[in-house]
């Protein structure tokens, strides 16, 4: 409650601008604190999350809108192009890796992309073969669900063999909350630490 020179604020005045003027001339600002996040999207996807700006909540979301919100603006939404070269950070031999698939139009932190190596050094891997990669490191902010953003310096990756596993037993990169799913536990426990 505001408290100006003729005490406590009057209730509030039948038309908007006597209050406003009310509340300007007490020197105390109106309640405009808004949410941690501002959920964008069209009107139908704002109804569905139950955003907080229409009196919803964001654990509200339907799971609908959530797997929206990750293939828009989430773990999926960086832009890793078909063509795009990645650094490979593990040690499978492999150092520069070419994206010669996708499953959607771009890549993103957690994705698995077809590569082709186009630079390698010993190892297990070797210059031209085709190999399944995670990619671990955008340039291009990722976004969470509770609006926190990250990026690195780089674009990279981490090869895998067909069912999943790593190829390499170390990974030069640090890995994020979103490779704590089962899928990519291995990933996980391969990195130097989780943030």
């Amino acid at each position: 409650m505001c408290v100006g020179t003729s005490g406590l604020l009057p209730a509030p005045a039948r038309d908007l601008a006597a209050h406003q003027r009310a509340l300007a001339a007490m020197h105390c600002a109106p309640n405009t604190q808004r949410a941690p996040f501002a959920f964008t999207g069209s009107a139908r996807t704002r109804q569905k999350a139950g955003n907080w700006e229409n009196g919803g909540h964001p654990g509200a979301r339907s799971a609908q809108t959530r797997r929206l919100v990750q293939q828009s603006c989430g773990t999926g939404g960086a832009m890793i192009p078909k063509g795009a070269f990645l650094k490979v950070v593990d040690n499978s031999g492999a150092k520069i890796a070419q994206v010669i698939w996708t499953r959607f139009q771009t890549a993103g932190v957690g994705n698995l992309v077809k590569v082709t190596i186009k630079d390698a050094k010993g190892g297990k891997v070797a210059k031209g073969q085709l190999k399944k990669a995670v990619v671990v490191e955008t340039v291009k902010p990722t976004r969470r669900l509770n609006g926190a953003s990250f990026a690195y310096l780089r674009n990279s990756c981490v090869l895998v063999s067909d069912k999943g596993a790593p190829l390499g037993n170390r990974i030069r990169s640090m890995m994020n909350y979103e490779f704590l799913k089962p899928r990519w536990r291995r990933l996980a426990l391969l990195g130097k630490r989780m943030y």
